[in-house]
């Protein structure tokens, strides 16, 4: 039965290649190109050839320390909460209850704006003069506990932290809200019948299942945080005193405000290797057995 089979999967196999090599060709070129351009130029300086010095220069060069450590606190803090946000929305929302329809479509409505849209609403909100959010606080905390948001340094990153989160989150809750409707109610009927309290059968029952869902979630969520340009850009260009440039808004003013494209062409390179480095175990521990 097996050699009976398997020239018809040969022949499917060749079909699929034919029909998809067309695309898989224009994928690659229009991402391979970009790619090997960069790493090209990542190894000159000036129209020179200097080899890996642009690397070692940007590795040893506090400031670029700085932006990289800022970098890995950004996504942390964002991907966490995102993923704390996302899990308790989906439980919620798992739930049977009138009107849960529009409660779901309300949830979604942050992911629907535009990040530029987004960014330029949360700016004028933030505003310390007459955003809504000041005049609010107002009410119910002295003038001098008021923050500055975009005007002070410290703030300035809690606000992008709040935007980026604010935004993506509905992601996340989606990824595990289909998660959630992918187990079994027979699961969690042989916990109840086992004496398991709703505590337990989301500790035994629901986490474990889930979690390929939530690493993928991560993965995908590192990935994009790590390329978060519009949102910040918008809001504070890197400021105040470069207390929210991170590594895509870093690279940006080195290719465009500075012009050395081949230390922003190394750094993206430096970012991408980083980024590289958090998924691979990500991807290993999504492969591992949910049992």
């Amino acid at each position: 039965m097996a050699r009976q089979g398997s020239p018809a999967k040969a022949a499917r196999r060749i079909t699929l290649t034919t029909m998809l090599s067309p695309a898989l060709l224009v994928v690659a070129a229009v991402m391979g190109f970009p790619l090997a351009y960069a790493l090209v130029r990542s190894f000159e300086r000036r129209g020179s050839f200097v080899g890996l010095q642009n690397y070692s220069m940007l590795l040893s060069d506090p400031t670029i320390q700085t932006v990289i450590a800022r970098t890995a606190l950004f996504v942390a803090v964002c991907a966490t909460i995102e993923l704390l946000l996302g899990l308790s929305y989906a439980l919620l929302l798992n739930r049977e209850f009138p009107g849960r329809g529009i409660v779901r479509t309300l949830y979604l409505v942050p992911l629907l704006v535009p990040p530029v849209i987004a960014a330029l609403n949360w700016s004028f909100l933030l505003n310390p003069q007459f955003g809504a959010v000041n005049q609010l606080l107002r009410y119910v905390l002295p003038p001098a506990w008021i923050p500055l948001w975009l005007a002070d340094p410290t703030w300035a990153m809690v606000a992008v932290i709040i935007v980026t989160v604010w935004r993506n989150t509905p992601f996340v809750m989606i990824l595990i809200l289909a998660g959630l409707q992918s187990i079994g109610r027979e699961m969690y009927e042989a916990a109840f019948i086992d004496g398991a309290s709703r505590i337990q059968a989301l500790r035994y029952v629901t986490l474990p299942s889930l979690r390929k869902v939530i690493l993928v979630a991560l993965m995908l969520r590192v990935i994009d945080l790590f390329r978060v340009f519009d949102t910040i850009f918008v809001m504070t260009q890197g400021g105040p005193g470069g207390a929210t440039d991170i590594l895509s808004t870093r690279i940006y003013k080195m290719a465009f405000w500075e012009a050395q494209t081949g230390p922003a062409a190394a750094l993206s390179y430096i970012a991408l290797i980083i980024t590289l480095m958090l998924l691979v175990p990500l991807l290993f521990l999504s492969r591992g057995r949910t049992d």
